[in-house]
């Protein structure tokens, strides 16, 4: 069977295979800018250990920089000391610099394409959450999360490294990842984000023109509103309200932590997957009133059901609301459950 691009580059780079783990790559190139870059130094410090291979690192200031004025002082104290830092930083480590006032200086996602330091079959690192960006050159580039990296690398013992630990490893993020993905589609749908509407031609109806889009700024309750209206097709379009947005967003996000924490407390115990199972599905009805209809409509018949459907659905957002806290402290009681007496994870992150 052919390989995609993707495979022949991934293959083209992986070092070693971990039993049951994850791949170990080789990374060609790393970006690096003043906000993220001080705390790995810093470790890089404690650990007495050096620059591996600081000619494929390139540096730019590009978070807390002015666009115009940059030969004047930076006026905020910390975005001026995160400059100085990296500067002095790549100064000591003999690491190639774009900073203020160089011809080069700029967005570190950009400058990379423009200046040929992206390539086609690279793999690519930076810790910013656009780096996979680069990814449109042909290249496969990740953004590295800081804070459960360096929950994992410490392996402590309080609840969030527990979370953090449990949720590392290849098949908790395919399950995330997924579960974010599906969770966030099914919630366009029923809070009528993504519209699909067979009955109805939009040109004809609406006259719109396919595809379009315009923004409503009114009137409606405040989170309501602006509206982004877009007709992608006769029948398919997006209405993007602010607040369901934002909370499409946040309770995707915990659902799939929930969905990733609850596969691997099923292995450990019992207990564990009940109270797992309580938040992953908590998230799924209280957030989605119609799936709960749905759902009840099979104990209790389906007029009954649409009847409660409608009931729920017109306190969606108080009910969403009440969802949040409860998808946020699910995963910390499952993380007690996953804890050995000693404090340590009884998850092994590379598995």
């Amino acid at each position: 069977m052919g390989k995609t691009l993707f495979d022949k580059v991934w293959d083209n780079h992986v070092v070693d295979q971990l039993e049951n783990g994850p791949d170990i790559l080789y990374i060609d190139k790393h970006l690096i800018h003043e906000v993220t870059s001080p705390q790995a130094f810093s470790a890089l410090k404690e650990r007495n250990v050096p620059v591996f291979r600081p000619q494929q690192i390139v540096a730019t200031a590009d978070h807390n920089v002015p666009t115009l004025n940059q030969h004047l002082p930076i006026t905020d104290e910390l975005s001026r000391n995160q400059v100085a830092k990296l500067r002095q930083n790549c100064e000591e480590h003999n690491i190639e610099l774009y900073g203020l006032a160089h011809p080069y200086q700029g967005i570190v996602h950009v400058i990379g394409p423009e200046l040929g330091i992206t390539q086609p079959g690279m793999t690519m690192v930076c810790g910013d959450s656009h780096t996979s960006t680069h990814g449109a050159f042909g290249s496969i580039a990740f953004g590295m999360y800081l804070y459960h990296k360096e929950k994992v690398e410490k392996k402590g013992k309080d609840l969030s490294t527990i979370i953090a630990l449990t949720t590392w490893n290849s098949k908790s993020r395919k399950i995330f990842v997924g579960t974010f993905i599906g969770y966030g589609i099914f919630f366009s749908l029923v809070s009528g984000t993504l519209v699909y509407q067979p009955e109805v031609n939009f040109a004809i109806h609406y006259g719109a023109t396919i595809p379009s889009g315009f923004i409503a700024p009114c009137c409606d309750s405040p989170g309501y509103m602006p509206k982004i209206i877009i007709y992608l097709t006769e029948h398919v379009g997006l209405q993007i309200i602010p607040i369901n947005l934002v909370l499409q967003v946040i309770v995707s996000y915990l659902v799939g932590l929930n969905a990733s924490v609850v596969v691997n407390a099923y292995a450990i115990s019992k207990k564990g997957r009940g109270m797992s199972t309580i938040g992953a599905a908590t998230g799924l009805f209280i957030a989605c009133p119609t799936c709960a209809g749905t759902f009840m409509s099979v104990f209790i018949g389906t007029a009954s059901g649409i009847a409660l459907s409608i009931a729920l659905t017109q306190m969606q957002t108080l009910f969403i609301a009440i969802s949040i806290p409860v998808l946020l402290i699910t995963p910390y009681i499952m993380a007690k459950k996953l804890r050995n007496t000693d404090g340590s994870c009884k998850i092994d992150p590379t598995k």
